[in-house]
């Protein structure tokens, strides 16, 4: 426990929490600022499913360690501080991080989920649905994909950003 409580170790997790926080809503905003609008454009019976599908398994390694990684940071941050205010401040910066994690799960899951079946039923000939309303399916899928990643990038946002400030501040 001594090792723990330890300057340099202090220190270490304030500043990956920080770090995977604002990287992981940086890389959040950026997918529905840059990525989205590309697959937009791409042919919506053949294409875009498939690299949505593909896109979506890439970040997945990605952005959970890093929501882990930040949210974990600020929690042995919080566990280890000895003021009441300092344990608060840091325990919101851990529950606003992991909160990305179950708003995946409960928020957006049907969403992807209807994604990834349209993907996997490409060239099958069957599906979801029929190749005519595709193309408005997908599109308006992405579109709301898009919409609740922002809440995601903001939830991140705001662990990262509550931390930072514990640190800047020193309060």
């Amino acid at each position: 426990m001594e090792a723990l409580q330890s300057p340099i170790t202090l220190q270490a997790a304030k500043l990956a929490s920080i770090s995977a926080s604002l990287l992981a809503s940086g890389i959040f905003f950026s997918s529905s600022n840059l990525v989205i609008p590309l697959l937009s454009k791409l042919d919506h019976q053949r294409v875009t499913p498939g690299a949505f599908a593909d896109f979506y398994h890439a970040g997945l390694r990605v952005v959970v360690p890093l929501t882990i990684v930040g949210s974990a940071s600020s929690a042995v941050v919080a566990f280890l501080s000895k003021d009441k205010t300092e344990r608060l401040v840091w325990s919101t910066a851990a529950v606003a991080t992991f909160a990305v994690l179950p708003w995946t799960r409960l928020g957006m899951w049907q969403t992807i989920n209807t994604l990834l079946k349209i993907a996997d039923e490409t060239g099958s000939g069957a599906g979801v649905v029929s190749e005519k309303e595709k193309k408005v399916v997908v599109q308006g899928l992405l579109t709301r994909w898009k919409t609740m990643n922002y809440a995601r990038s903001a939830f991140t946002l705001v662990g990262g950003l509550i931390a930072g400030w514990k640190v800047v501040s020193g309060i």
